[in-house]
């Protein structure tokens, strides 16, 4: 479902002509990335019922929630220097919160996977 809200918060910036900007986009499209990586992991786990990936999924984990705030941080410089128009702020940001919920589901996927959860 947190894909599809990425979807959409693209699409209706696309709607209002708004484009990331070029450090934006990289970003986005690094955590995305960064993400998927993180979620093929994890299912592969499930799928082999490999419960020794607590580890390796929360520092992977805690290495995207340290890109994600670095993002945000850089985002908000792009702001004061006023390079960024406000709604394309927020498509940014929701864009940030939706990926950090999506690892945030598949670590609590991991953790049940080892009894855990």
């Amino acid at each position: 479902m947190k894909l599809a809200a990425i979807l959409k918060l693209r699409l209706k910036l696309r709607q209002q002509n708004l484009v990331l900007t070029p450090e934006g986009r990289k970003a986005i499209m690094a955590l995305h990335n960064m993400v998927a990586e993180y979620v093929d992991t994890v299912n592969e786990a499930v799928e082999s019922g490999n419960e020794g990936i607590l580890s390796k999924a929360r520092s992977e984990g805690e290495q995207i929630a340290r890109m994600m705030k670095n993002e945000r941080a850089a985002h908000l410089i792009r702001m004061e220097e006023q390079r960024v128009a406000p709604l394309m702020s927020l498509g940014f940001v929701d864009m940030l919160q939706s990926y950090r919920k999506i690892k945030d589901h598949t670590l609590n996927i991991a953790e049940a996977l080892c009894g855990e959860k």
